[in-house]
C-alpha cells in the first residue's frame, strides 16, 4: 500500500451534488492501518457537518482534531466496501437527521461514537436563531438568506446587532459550563460588517464574571475561537451556575453561533480523522434529506 486518500460524497434527496477529496488527519492515518491490520473495530464512527472555510494545512497529513466550527455530527449507520475507478475503498455511510436549514463548508469524519458526553462537551450554546430567550437593545433577528454569500449559515436566522451600541442579554435560565477546560474554548461564528471587536460577558452574579473580545480578521463571515483561560474575570465566577450572558458589537454584526471547542492532542483516540473544506458550499434545505458517504481509498501497489 502507497497511498490513502479520502473522498467525501454528499446526496441530497438520493442526487450526489457534490464530491470532494481529502487527504487524512494525523489520527486518521494511524486508525485506517490499524482498521486494516484488525486492531480496532471501526476506522470511524460518527460523521459532522460545519460553517468553517478556512483551509487544512499543506501537510501530508492534517493535525486538526475538529472541524472549525462543528454545527451538528451524526452516527455512520453503514460501512462496506466499495470502488472507485482506480481504489478499492472503506465506505462509511451518515445521514444528516436534523431539519434545520445549514450552509455547509465543511465536512469531518470522526473516530468516536457520539455519546450524550461528548455531545456535551461539544455543546452549542447559541444558535442565535428566532424565538432565542434575550432581550436586544439596538438588535433585531435576520431571516434574509442571501447566497452565495450569506450573512448566515446555521438555521434559519440570525441576530443582528445594530449601530454601535448593540446589545443582547441572555438570562432566562442557568447555563452550565463547569465542564469547559480552561485549555478549551469558545469558538464565535458570525459577519461582521466591520473589522471591530466583540464582547461577550459571563455572569454568575453581578460582581463575578469574565469578559472575553472575539476580534475579526476581516470583515465578512468570521469563526473566531478564544480559551476560556484567556478572559479577564473579576470575583469568584461560578462557571456552574451562569445565568447571565450578555453580548455586545461596537458595530453591525450578525451573530450565527457560540460554542464550546474541546482540545484534543493530534493522537487523541476520540478526534477527526478527515476534513474537507468544500470547494463549492452546499446549502441544505429546511427539511431535505442530506446523506454523506466517505470512501477511504487505497491504492494497492502493483507487482
Amino acid at each position: 500500500m502507497n497511498n490513502m486518500n479520502g473522498i467525501y460524497r454528499v446526496y441530497e434527496n438520493g442526487v450526489l451534488i457534490a464530491e470532494q477529496k481529502n487527504k487524512l488527519t494525523v489520527l486518521g492515518r494511524a486508525n485506517a492501518l490499524k482498521a486494516m491490520l484488525g486492531s480496532t473495530q471501526s476506522f470511524a464512527s460518527s460523521m459532522g457537518i460545519g460553517v468553517d472555510t478556512t483551509a487544512n494545512e499543506t501537510t501530508t497529513y492534517h493535525t486538526k482534531t475538529d472541524l472549525g466550527f462543528n454545527v451538528g455530527k451524526y452516527p455512520v449507520i453503514s460501512s462496506s466496501l466499495g470502488n472507485t475507478e482506480t481504489y478499492d475503498a472503506l465506505v462509511y455511510t451518515a445521514r444528516i437527521t436534523d431539519p434545520s436549514r445549514y450552509y455547509i463548508t465543511e465536512l469531518g469524519l470522526f473516530a468516536n461514537k457520539l455519546t450524550s458526553g461528548f455531545e456535551n462537551e461539544n455543546q452549542v450554546l447559541f444558535d442565535f436563531e428566532d424565538g432565542d430567550p434575550f432581550t436586544l437593545i439596538n438588535g433585531a433577528w435576520y431571516s434574509t438568506i442571501d447566497t452565495p454569500t450569506p450573512k448566515f449559515r446555521i438555521g434559519n436566522s440570525c441576530l443582528r446587532l445594530t449601530n454601535s451600541s448593540g446589545v443582547a442579554v441572555f438570562n432566562s435560565s442557568i447555563v452550565n459550563l463547569d465542564n469547559v477546560a480552561p485549555y478549551d474554548e469558545f469558538c464565535l461564528a458570525a459577519n461582521f460588517v466591520t473589522a471591530v471587536a466583540l464582547t461577550i460577558k459571563f455572569e454568575s452574579s453581578s460582581s463575578d464574571y469574565a469578559v472575553y473580545i472575539f476580534t475579526p480578521t476581516a470583515t465578512g463571515y468570521n469563526i473566531i475561537s478564544v480559551a476560556k483561560s484567556s478572559g479577564t474575570f473579576t470575583g469568584n465566577l461560578d462557571w456552574s451556575k451562569i445565568n447571565k450572558v450578555t453580548i455586545s458589537a461596537g458595530a453591525d454584526v450578525y451573530l450565527d453561533g457560540l460554542r464550546v471547542k474541546k482540545y484534543r492532542t493530534p493522537d487523541s483516540t476520540e478526534g477527526l480523522v478527515s476534513r474537507a473544506v468544500l470547494a463549492t458550499p452546499i446549502e441544505k434545505k429546511f427539511g431535505s434529506i442530506i446523506d454523506i458517504q466517505y470512501l477511504l481509498e487505497v491504492m494497492l501497489e502493483t507487482v
